[in-house]
């Protein structure tokens, strides 16, 4: 029995610094190295040591859930190092990291925004070669200026739309968030028009691009690979999968565009799954009236699932063959989208 007591003990004192000692340590080496910027208490806790002199910071505990961060694994460093948040009268905003900015207003935009196919030269060139560059001239006047409305609408509303995101309180806010800056850039870069256009031209000039960015730090094994995945994939086919996409897409529906009944599900579907997780036990603890509500919210939620099953032998026997695809009733744009 003695023997038993000092083996429990030990395990107790064990657990006891596996807790404490090693997975919250503070800080005491004022000569630990940590990011600029940081206050004491911001950097107090990091993880296990690696070695006598390498200690791993991570990021504080935060009061604020911020769930879209975990679903995509991104902490405050991976942020700060893109992002910079400045404020005016208007309040808080958030632009990209000086860098970046750089890199966009000297590089990018200029090639563009303002490169052709007859001023362009190996050394004024980057991103593209001349035969995309004719390519993208070939879309219908309206849409020529594309690539450069999408350059400047990244460098300007980018960073603003991904702390926003980030920065949801839940899923559904995330998913909302989403939403909303997907269809303000289908309806302001005229995604169903333009950006099809370009799909189709960029899917044209793939298997023959010859850009300087295939050719930088002497990576030829980069040249090599891309040769061979060109003639290997079969182009034609994935412009042709990509422009189904988009007119899907970019199809009526009661929301507006199909695009939008599909973010409209997924945060209705997002709402239900937080709902049983939060509120696993209020189904059973409800009245018969709130019970036949959610069972409705889960009949419109999976409504296209239950219509696929059920016309799946149908369309077996019944599709109708029309320009090389199948054309498909009664499934609205959840699943008719992608045919």
């Amino acid at each position: 029995m003695k023997f038993l007591s000092i083996a429990l003990l030990l395990c107790l004192v064990g657990v006891g610094r596996s807790e404490s000692d090693y997975d919250i340590v503070a800080v005491e080496d004022e000569s630990a190295a940590t990011p600029s910027g940081a206050t004491e208490e911001e950097y107090r806790y990091y993880g296990a040591v690696e070695s006598d002199n390498d200690a791993r910071y991570t990021q504080a505990p935060s009061t604020e859930p911020k769930p879209m961060r975990q679903i995509l694994d991104v902490d405050r460093w991976d942020v700060e190092d893109v992002v910079d948040e400045e404020e005016n009268e208007d309040g808080v905003y958030h632009v990209f990291d000086d860098e970046i900015v750089e890199a966009m207003q000297e590089d990018v935009i200029p090639e563009l925004c303002y490169l052709t196919s007859d001023n362009i030269t190996i050394y004024n060139s980057y991103l593209l070669d001349r035969h995309c560059l004719e390519e993208f001239e070939s879309v219908s006047p309206s849409c020529r200026g594309f690539k450069c409305d999408v350059a400047h609408y990244f460098l300007e509303h980018g960073a603003g739309i991904m702390m926003r995101v980030l920065d949801a309180s839940s899923i559904k806010e995330g998913i909302e968030m989403i939403h909303r800056e997907v269809s303000e850039v289908f309806e302001k870069l005229d995604m169903c028009t333009c950006g099809r256009e370009f799909l189709k031209a960029a899917f044209k000039c793939a298997p023959f691009y010859s850009g300087n960015a295939l050719f930088t730090d002497d990576n030829e094994d980069l040249v090599i690979a891309y040769g061979r995945v060109m003639r290997n994939v079969d182009v034609k086919s994935a412009a042709k999968v990509f422009d189904r996409l988009m007119t899907g897409l970019c199809a009526e529906s009661s929301s507006g565009l199909c695009v939008d009944s599909i973010f409209n599900g997924l945060e209705e579907l997002a709402d239900m799954i937080m709902n049983t997780v939060d509120d696993y036990e209020d189904y059973d603890d409800g009245d018969r009236k709130y019970q036949k509500s959610q069972e409705k919210r889960c009949d419109a939620v999976f409504a296209s699932t239950r219509a696929w099953n059920k016309d799946e032998a149908w369309m077996v026997n019944h599709t109708v063959k029309k320009r090389g695809g199948i054309t498909q009733r009664n499934l609205g744009c959840y699943w008719g989208f992608l045919l």
